[in-house]
Parts: C-alpha cells; sequence; structure tokens
C-alpha cells in the first residue's frame, strides 16, 4: 500500500468531487477548464488508486466528432474512410 499526497488548487477541489461522484455511479464525466488547474492530473490519480490504465486524449475547439469515430473524406474515387482513435 503506498500513501500518496497531492496537492491541488481549490478549482480542482471541486472537480475530484463530482468526478468521485460520477465514478462511484458509472456515469461519465467531462472536465471542463483553463489550462493547468489539474483536471488531467485528477484523472491519472484516479486511474491509479483503481489500478486502471488511462488514456488521455487532448482536445481543442477544432477537435470534431470524427476524430473519435472515424468518418469519411472524399477521394478522387468517391470517398474514403478515416480511422478514429
Amino acid at each position: 500500500s503506498h500513501a500518496v499526497f497531492l496537492l491541488l488548487p481549490p478549482p480542482t477541489h471541486l472537480q475530484v468531487s463530482l468526478l468521485e461522484r460520477c465514478l462511484a455511479h458509472s456515469e461519465p464525466a467531462l472536465l471542463v477548464g483553463e489550462t493547468g488547474i489539474g483536471k488531467t492530473t485528477v484523472c491519472q490519480m484516479a486511474a491509479f488508486v483503481r489500478g486502471k490504465r488511462l488514456r488521455i486524449i487532448n482536445c481543442n475547439q477544432h477537435t470534431e466528432v470524427s476524430d473519435f469515430l472515424g468518418g469519411f473524406r472524399p477521394n478522387r474515387c468517391g470517398w474514403c474512410a478515416t480511422a478514429g482513435l
């Protein structure tokens, strides 16, 4: 057993609380906030504590659903499928 201590900025404490509630009820969670408030760290710690693998995907205002699920793009012969994550 390892003792882990993490000092988080105040806005992150609310994110931790809400994420824990979502995880306890097997609900999805969306963490939103300014850069550097600890969103990724909160997820890393939640995964670590549970012994789960975490995949980190950085999104921005230009991220689209097709980036995750794949889609179709035009080419010379019509349309071609593109892979998502």
